[in-house]
């Protein structure tokens, strides 16, 4: 049985395919200047204990002289914030996921004539112990010969295969769990529909996920805003691991208030499962909220005003010296600095049923 999924690995050229398996097509460009092309660059597939997995990998010089390029098994510890993959070292201890040791490479190297490409088998024996759950490896292929080749950091030279198996069977139990770490927006109050949602995944569980769903966005009276993508490509998230995935949203119109956002993540092969998140935020432009503090300010100026000429009419129409008016003059500021102390009173409890309510 051939597990190479032909169907879903066209020929990529990568400088690290190790990141296209986490992130596709990220590192394109880069892999035409190491001149390796090997296809395919990811061999994800379910396996069962015991069986034997025999396929090819195919690989292209793409330099201009001839070259030969080596084969080097690693396992794969982890992925660093930045979506990577990180290589385990030979003395780092085991995370109970590694699957290099069920690798057959069968030759050390090839020499491949300009422009050419040639096939080297691969033969990946699953051992009729293994429990279910997801185990991973790399297949290097570089022009350095393996004494070499650096270890311990992300993958920065070459090209290479990732291989992810699913184990099957009735032994053990596969765990598909996600936890959200964290779930924001980069600001808490925006002068502009311009918002960066953030969140932080953490793979608890013991096999492969790719999390991906929905964000809705609605605004203080319900009406859905807009609707995005969290990991639109359905970049891979390791067993142990944590990825943080950013989704950006830019309004087009008039936005003003409070915003609600809802976040689903939906996960898993053997039973579909999601994971929900909620937050909110603020869009106070200010070409609206300084006019209208303008507009405030100007109306209890305003009503201030007419208040005091109020009062002084009524004095003068009572016929009050002006000796009694300027006596009155203490009387008539109280009642106006009261009338203002109302008026602003009012104005924040406005505010406060605004901010809590809307």
């Amino acid at each position: 049985m051939n597990i190479v999924k032909t169907s879903v690995h066209a020929p990529v050229v990568v400088l690290v395919a190790l990141a296209v398996f986490l992130s596709v097509g990220v590192f394109s460009a880069h892999a035409q200047q190491a001149g390796i092309q090997i296809k395919p660059s990811i061999i994800e597939e379910r396996v069962e204990p015991g069986q034997t997995y025999p396929f090819e990998l195919h690989i292209t010089n793409r330099g201009s002289a001839s070259d030969t390029f080596y084969f080097t098994k690693r396992d794969i510890a982890g992925i660093g914030e930045d979506g990577h993959p990180i290589l385990a070292d030979n003395n780092q201890e085991k995370t109970g996921f590694e699957a290099s040791t069920w690798i057959t490479v069968g030759q050390e190297s090839v020499t491949i004539p300009a422009g050419q490409e040639r096939s080297v088998p691969i033969t990946i024996l699953v051992p009729s112990g293994a429990t279910k759950g997801g185990y991973f490896a790399s297949i290097l292929v570089t022009t350095n010969p393996p004494q070499l080749q650096g270890v311990g950091a992300t993958v920065a030279y070459g090209a290479a295969t990732v291989v992810a198996l699913r184990v099957g069977g009735s032994a053990g139990d596969a765990v598909e769990e996600v936890d959200i770490r964290e779930f924001r927006t980069d600001k808490a109050l925006y002068g502009a529909p311009e918002v960066t949602f953030i969140t932080k995944v953490a793979n608890t569980g013991n096999t492969l996920i790719r999390p991906r769903g929905p964000l809705e966005i609605t605004d203080m009276f319900g009406k859905k805003v807009a609707l995005l993508t969290v990991n639109p490509d359905g970049a891979a998230v390791l067993p142990k691991g944590e990825r943080t995935f950013e989704t950006s949203w830019k309004g087009d119109g008039l936005f003003f208030g409070r915003y609600q956002v809802v976040m689903s993540l939906g996960y898993g092969d053997d039973a579909k499962k999601t994971v929900s998140e909620t937050l909110s935020f603020w869009v106070l432009p200010a070409n609206i909220l300084i006019p209208a503090l303008v507009a405030a300010a100007l109306l209890i100026a305003g009503l201030f005003l007419l208040t005091k000429m109020h009062i002084r009419r009524k004095l003068r129409g009572m016929n009050v010296s002006a000796t009694s008016a300027g006596r009155s003059n203490g009387p008539v500021s109280r009642s106006a600095l009261m009338t203002v102390v109302l008026l602003v009173c009012a104005l924040m409890f406005f505010l406060v049923l605004f901010v809590f309510f809307a």
